[in-house]
């Protein structure tokens, strides 16, 4: 879940979502969730450790940098509030709610890997079809040869009998 920060009353997402799409991807596809501050966070590889691998990366790479982001939003403001000389403790109340009211990103569901069954088929495939094709070009060559036989026969049975 995409963190959020408030500014004068006002929620907005640390980064797009469309922007954390292309800033995140390197290692793993980041997919915002329509209509949500939800992204999913997906990777293939042929060994089922190295797309978990890259998908806590990626996940450890977007909170780690919004961690940063208002952690020194934080600083920031703390700054601010020591150097104004805020006489309305009532204003000085709100910016701090307002500050503190900022929420972080972090990961709301377990990394699920799922092995996909597809793998091996391909070779399977390939060695089944050219095995098929050499068995029909075989076979065809034997038709072929066959049919030849039988009409050299024919013909040398006709000219023997019609000499």
């Amino acid at each position: 879940m995409i963190g959020s920060m408030f500014f004068f009353a006002n929620a907005n997402a640390i980064e797009p979502l469309e922007q954390i799409k292309y800033i995140y991807s390197t290692k793993a596809q980041v997919t915002p969730i329509k209509n949500t501050m939800v992204v999913q966070v997906t990777a293939r590889h042929e060994e089922k450790n190295l797309s978990q691998k890259f998908v806590e990366d990626t996940i450890e790479e977007i909170v780690g940098s919004h961690k940063n982001y208002l952690q020194a939003k934080k600083e920031e403001a703390v700054q601010l509030l020591r150097i104004s000389s805020v006489s309305n403790k009532q204003d000085a109340t709100d910016l701090i709610d307002r500050i503190s009211a900022s929420s972080s990103t972090k990961q709301i569901g377990k990394i699920v890997t799922t092995e996909l069954p597809f793998s091996g088929l391909l070779k399977k495939g390939l060695g089944l079809g050219f095995a098929f094709s050499l068995f029909l070009a075989l076979g065809g060559v034997v038709l072929m040869d066959s049919i030849n036989r039988i009409k050299a026969r024919t013909k040398s049975a006709s000219t023997e009998v019609n000499p």
